[in-house]
């Protein structure tokens, strides 16, 4: 990759809207983590908010026995099989977000790219 030089009239060479673009792929860049981590914990959150709410509902039926939100999960598969498809929705819908504000960032870090090494060209060719 050839050095870039500084041209020499009052326009700089890194223009302010590079600037512009390099901040919003740079605050993509940063909601794409951000994406992944709220989804992690919102997936964390379904399940302990599932979790008490089948212990309230054990709690409030007066069943026989000692029952927990673990040996109801065990008892009907149909209430794990939902938890699990519901804590998977929501982990890929995080995942999807972190994966198109990545792909914004690196398409505008792409069109910064693309940009100067045009002004290069452009530059080379005017000497």
């Amino acid at each position: 990759m050839p050095k870039r030089r500084r041209k020499d009239s009052s326009d700089d060479f890194y223009k302010t809207k590079h600037k512009r673009l390099d901040t919003i792929a740079l605050i993509a860049k940063n909601l794409a983590w951000i994406a992944i981590v709220l989804g992690v914990l919102v997936t964390i959150g379904e399940y302990t908010q599932t979790k008490y709410y089948l212990e309230f509902q054990v709690q409030s039926m007066n069943l026989r026995g000692a029952y927990d939100a673990a040996s109801l999960l065990k008892e009907k598969p149909i209430f794990s099989l939902s938890l699990v498809v519901d804590m998977f929705n929501i982990f890929l819908k995080s995942v999807i977000y972190a994966v198109v504000l990545k792909g914004i960032s690196l398409a505008l870090y792409m069109l910064i790219e693309i940009d100067l090494n045009y002004s290069l060209l452009s530059e080379e060719e005017g000497e």
